[in-house]
C-alpha cells in the first residue's frame, strides 16, 4: 500500500515522527511498496481510504498489488526476487516485446551478451560470424555511470531481439556482445572509432555498417532499437547500395580492423616465444640427505 501523512501547521518535528510511528503500528501487517511524509500542498490523488489521528494529521492510505499470497513475508520477498522484469510501455519507437500474463518481460537466466576482454575475442566475434549476421557490439566502461544504467537495457534488447529472421532467403540474425575497453585496450577501441563510451557498432561480413555514441542512458534503448529495425530490415540489393554509398567510411574501418589483426598476431606469437624460452621442468633443488650432504 502507498501511506501518504499530512501533517497540519504547528506540529513539531518530534510529534510528527510519534504519530508516523503510530501509524505504521497499526497499518504494520500490512505490506507497504512507499510511504510520503507531504506539506498541506501536496498534491496525492488516487486514494482509496483515509483517517485522521488526533486532528493533526491526515492519513490516506492506498493498497497495492502483489503477486502470490501477500500474507506472507517470505512470499514478498520471493516475489522481489523474481527474475521477471516489468515491460517497457509501448511505443512507436520500441519493438514489440515477449510478454506473460502479468504483462512482463521474461529474462531468461543465460545471459544473450557475450562479454569481450581482449583483442583476440574482439576479433573473432567479428570474423568468425556467419555470414549476413549482424554483430552487436556494445563498447562500455567499469567507471562509467551511464554505462551501468544502459547495460541491462542492452540485455533485454537482446532478449527480445533473439529471433530468426530472413530476408530474401537469407539469414538477417543477430548476435550481442559488450566490449569492456579498460581490459580489451583504450588504443584498441579509439582505432575503430570509439571515442566516448557507451558507443555501439554494427559489424556485417567483416564490415562496421553502424557507428554510433548513445548518448545519456534514456536514449540508449531507442537509438540502439531504432538502428536494429533499420539495419535487420534492409534487402540485399539495399545493402549492396548502402556500402557502395558509405565505401569510404567502411574502407576506414577495414583498414584499422587490419591493423589490430596483425597487433594480434604479433602480441600471439610474443607470448608463444616467451612461453618456449621458460623451462618446462623447475631444476631440482638440492637436499640435505641426513649427513650434510646436499644431493642435487
Amino acid at each position: 500500500m502507498i501511506l501518504t501523512a499530512t501533517w497540519k501547521d504547528g506540529v513539531s518535528g518530534r510529534r510528527k515522527m510519534s504519530l508516523f510511528l503510530l501509524v505504521l503500528l497499526l497499518v504494520g501487517e500490512r505490506p507497504f511498496s512507499s510511504a510520503f511524509l507531504v506539506n498541506p500542498q501536496g498534491r496525492k490523488t488516487s486514494l482509496s481510504s483515509s483517517l485522521c489521528l488526533l486532528n493533526l494529521m491526515k492519513v490516506k492510505v492506498q493498497p497495492v498489488q502483489f503477486d502470490g499470497d501477500n500474507s506472507s513475508s517470505a512470499s514478498r520477498q520471493a516475489s522481489r526476487r523474481s527474475a521477471a522484469v516489468v515491460a517497457p510501455s509501448p511505443s512507436s519507437t520500441s519493438s514489440p516485446s515477449p510478454v506473460s500474463e502479468n504483462n512482463r518481460v521474461i529474462v531468461p537466466q543465460y545471459n544473450p551478451v557475450i562479454d569481450i576482454t581482449s583483442l583476440p575475442e574482439l576479433l573473432r566475434f567479428i570474423d568468425e560470424a556467419p555470414p549476413n549476421q549482424l554483430c552487436v557490439i556494445k563498447f562500455w566502461a567499469s567507471y562509467c555511470k551511464v554505462c551501468q544504467r544502459a547495460k541491462q537495457i542492452f540485455r533485454r534488447l537482446a532478449v527480445v531481439d533473439d529471433e530468426t529472421c530472413h530476408i530474401d532467403d537469407v539469414s538477417c540474425d543477430r548476435s550481442f556482445a559488450a566490449v569492456e575497453i579498460v581490459q580489451t585496450g583504450t588504443s584498441v577501441v579509439k582505432q575503430l572509432g570509439v571515442t566516448k563510451t557507451p558507443f555501439i557498432q554494427i559489424y556485417r561480413n567483416g564490415k562496421c555498417v553502424a557507428s554510433f555514441s548513445t548518448g545519456p542512458a534514456h536514449n540508449f534503448r531507442r537509438k540502439v532499437d531504432d538502428t536494429l529495425k533499420l539495419v535487420k530490415t534492409r534487402t540485399l540489393e539495399e545493402w549492396d547500395k548502402f556500402e557502395e554509398d558509405f565505401a569510404a567510411e567502411i574502407d576506414v574501418n577495414q583498414q584499422e580492423l587490419r591493423k589490430l589483426r596483425i597487433q594480434a598476431e604479433q602480441e600471439a606469437d610474443h607470448a608463444s616465444q616467451q612461453d618456449r624460452a621458460s623451462p618446462t621442468d623447475e631444476q631440482a633443488e638440492p637436499h640435505d640427505d641426513g649427513d650434510g650432504t646436499l644431493t642435487p
